[in-house]
């Protein structure tokens, strides 16, 4: 060399040697063999030396992402000031893509510089989804740890992005994923919703995960199942049914299968659990229904339409049925009824309210020997 250019005395004997073997290559030649070295102080003395275009700076920096070099990298977009690879913002917005996409699965450290650099880029920025929809299954923890450890709690995007797109081609990245969920207050919908795409996938272990994160399943009219059921998953349809609700959403459940025309066969015996769950809980309901108001008096309240609410005290004692109706938030009842129980003429009727009010702590005689009056002499 004739002259000594910028910045060569700062290089290392051996950097300098290597820079006079390399007399037969061109700039360019040069650049990309320091790159393929990771080696940034060679890279950044090029870089001072000589002027290189925007497209041969996108070009170079692709190389150092396939080659695993960081350094290098670090090196390419602090002299580039970022990513300045176009003469346009988009032009720089569809470079930044395309590094992005190329980062090796096990080359977080990559992604990492990239991020960094289009945090700080002047041009051609690129948004957080912009970014990890280049993110794959195939990619380490680190990637998903990274972006969920910085995603805004009120924001649920990201999360949402990581469960539907990755964590549903995944059982160990989703089990993953699922660690954030307790992080955001608007996650509930997202389980949901993955719980249909597992359910109608018949993927029973991503089933059992969700399900473990309470993932809903009688979200949206219980289509988990109606996925289940019509792909014919058994299995999925068994781990779902202890969680359904069949009780409240089972009818309407039954009538979109219906809609959907699945076969009978398919849902005949879904319809009978149906059936039966809607049975319990009427019963159930009729049971809460009654209460014991003294030792000889029973009282059973229905809700009536328009807020009404009707209240029958039977009186064991005075032999006497008392209706009440009122209306929620008054405190005068609409309407009061007295009736003997002679003018009931309904003894089984009659005759089950006293087991009633027997089995809840009460004690009457049979209704049937009821004493005479002007309703019952000959």
């Amino acid at each position: 060399m004739l002259f000594k250019p910028k910045g060569w005395e700062k290089l290392s004997a051996e950097d300098q040697a290597w820079m006079k073997g390399a007399k037969n290559l061109d700039k360019v030649q040069k650049l990309r063999a320091c790159v393929k070295d990771n080696n940034p102080a060679r890279v950044l003395f090029l870089l001072n030396a000589h002027s290189f275009s925007r497209q041969e700076y996108y070009r170079t920096a692709r190389l150092a992402v396939l080659e695993h070099a960081p350094e290098a990298l670090q090196a390419l977009l602090d002299k580039n000031k970022g990513f300045n690879f176009a003469d346009s913002g988009e032009g720089d917005k569809e470079a930044a893509g395309k590094l992005f996409q190329i980062v090796p699965p096990d080359a977080f450290h990559l992604w990492k510089i990239l991020h960094d650099a289009n945090q700080a880029a002047e041009y051609g920025q690129l948004n957080e989804r912009d970014i990890i929809e280049n993110i794959s299954p195939e990619m380490s923890h680190d990637f998903f740890r990274f972006h969920l450890d910085r995603a805004d709690a009120a924001s649920i995007s990201t999360f949402r992005t990581f469960v539907g797109e990755i964590g549903l081609q995944s059982t160990e990245k989703l089990k993953f994923i699922l660690n954030w969920a307790g992080k955001f207050p608007a996650a509930q919908k997202v389980l949901d919703s993955a719980l249909a795409g597992a359910a109608e996938a018949g993927d029973e272990e991503k089933v059992k995960l969700l399900l473990e994160k309470k993932a809903n399943p009688n979200y949206s009219g219980c289509v988990s199942l109606l996925h289940a059921v019509e792909k014919g998953h058994q299995e999925i349809i068994g781990l779902l049914l202890p969680h359904m609700q069949l009780e409240t959403y089972g009818e309407n459940l039954m009538d979109e299968m219906r809609k959907k025309r699945i076969n009978p066969s398919k849902i005949e015996w879904l319809e009978k659990i149906v059936d039966q769950a809607c049975a319990e809980v009427r019963v159930k309901k009729n049971q809460e229904n009654f209460m014991l108001v003294d030792a000889d008096t029973l009282s059973e309240t229905k809700q009536l339409p328009s807020g009404l609410r009707l209240t029958t005290l039977f009186n064991f004692k005075s032999h006497q049925q008392t209706l009440i109706v009122e209306k929620a938030g008054e405190k005068e009842s609409l309407a009061v009824t007295v009736k003997d129980f002679n003018e009931i003429g309904d003894d089984a009727f009659l005759e089950a309210m006293r087991l009633k009010l027997v089995e809840l702590g009460g004690k009457a005689e049979s209704v049937t020997r009821l004493p005479k009056t002007k309703f019952t002499r000959d």
